[in-house]
């Protein structure tokens, strides 16, 4: 997903009653106008932390430079003093994550004037299916007999091989490549410059040197998996390179 910033204030109030945190500390007169990590702290923003130790929580109070803080709750009644508002819950990531649509909007790619749509300049087999609600963005090769489902969402620049398929919400950011054949389960997400696909390597020895194996299996995604940026899944030689549903993939 691509997320923008949004220029707004949300009173402290209000975001501890969007993740049910109670809190401690003159929250009444505080706005909020982002979040950030502990690492890089900012003014008017509100951070986190996970830790369970009272004391290790004391010294980062100290030397807190944002507005409030989300700590777990287990730490309620050891932190007796703070200089910022605290707001505790029984997990302050999940509470953290809840708190990204108040600050940053998701954004859709363009395709030339429409958030939701195929751009005029991209390059579609007249073969291949195309669901409702599809972004395709500029630049992209759809190949034939390709068929792309419901909501799926292709950036600039990918290239999607002939007989692919790519599932329902998936996402395939720019420079990606899916190979032929393969398959892209429901809201797969593909970052930039990963190729799903490529030969496998496969060699045998002749008397003239080594000699190829052609490698015609698939790759094959299940639901909701994650390939970072730059990740290469080859395909099998004969049957298919699996990838298990909510499987996550760094680079």
């Amino acid at each position: 997903m691509i997320y923008s910033a949004r220029e707004n204030t949300v009173p402290l109030q209000d975001i501890a009653s969007a993740i049910g945190a109670s809190v401690t500390g003159e929250a009444l007169e505080v706005s909020i106008s982002g979040i950030c990590s502990l690492e890089e702290q900012r003014p008017a923003c509100i951070t986190f932390s996970t830790l369970k130790s009272a004391e290790a929580v004391t010294e980062i109070i100290e030397k807190a430079t944002a507005a409030a803080l989300i700590l777990r709750d287990s730490l309620e009644g050891e932190i007796k003093d703070s200089r910022i508002p605290l707001l505790f819950v029984s997990e302050p990531l999940p509470a953290m994550v809840g708190l990204i649509p108040q600050f940053f909007s998701h954004e859709q790619p363009s395709t030339g004037g429409t958030s939701i749509g195929i751009s005029p300049k991209a390059d579609i087999d007249p073969s291949a299916e195309i669901g409702e609600n599809v972004s395709i963005g500029a630049f992209a090769s759809i190949g034939a007999r390709v068929r792309i489902g419901e909501g799926a969402c292709i950036y600039p620049q990918v290239t999607i091989y002939p007989d692919a398929i790519i599932g329902d919400g998936a996402v395939v950011h720019a420079g990606a490549t899916i190979r032929e054949r393969c398959e892209l389960g429901e809201g797969c997400v593909i970052q930039n410059g990963a190729v799903v696909g490529a030969d496998g390597f496969g060699y045998f020895p002749t008397p003239a040197g080594l000699k190829p194996v052609p490698q015609i299996g698939i790759t094959k995604l299940g639901k909701e998996v994650d390939i970072g940026a730059n990740s290469c899944i080859d395909r099998a030689t004969l049957g298919t390179t699996s990838i298990g549903n909510n499987s996550k993939i760094d680079n």
